[in-house]
């Protein structure tokens, strides 16, 4: 789900926390030390999000927000904002030269560059939290034996 921060903010946030859950507490991110990423430098997004052809190119951060059932992903262009809701169950990510995300017909690209490297740890967590989520739905399989 994208949301354009041109919607009313308070109908957006229901929307999102309906499908991925609440912000974690203060204590959970205290604890488990952080639910966002650092800023992650946009490489390329799909056209699927509707973004006018001249302003696609001036995405150049991003932020990946954790929560219960799935992150959500801010691309920001001055003060512009979309959010991209993805469901654990939807996410894929794949590392090459960029590091990319894909869900619902939908893709970005980062730069694995210092970014990258500052958000290693924080991708891992996602990875640990996508396997466990679909591991309790019995989504995860036994493939290796």
């Amino acid at each position: 789900m994208v949301i354009g921060h041109n919607i009313k903010q308070e109908e957006a946030n229901k929307k999102i926390d309906k499908l991925l859950g609440e912000s974690f507490s203060i204590f959970k991110k205290i604890v488990s030390g952080t639910d966002e990423s650092k800023v992650f430098s946009v490489q390329h997004i799909s056209p699927h999000f509707r973004i006018p052809a001249d302003e696609i190119d001036n995405y150049q951060h991003g932020i990946i927000e954790m929560r219960p059932n799935g992150i959500l992903v801010h691309l920001m262009y001055g003060v512009q904002k979309i959010s991209w809701a993805i469901p654990y169950y939807q996410l894929v990510i794949y590392k090459s030269e960029v590091l990319s995300f894909h869900a619902q017909g939908y893709v970005v690209k980062f730069h694995c560059n210092e970014h990258y490297q500052n958000n290693l740890a924080f991708i891992d967590q996602i990875m640990e939290n996508r396997n466990e989520f679909l591991d309790q739905y019995g989504m995860l399989g036994d493939y290796y034996g």
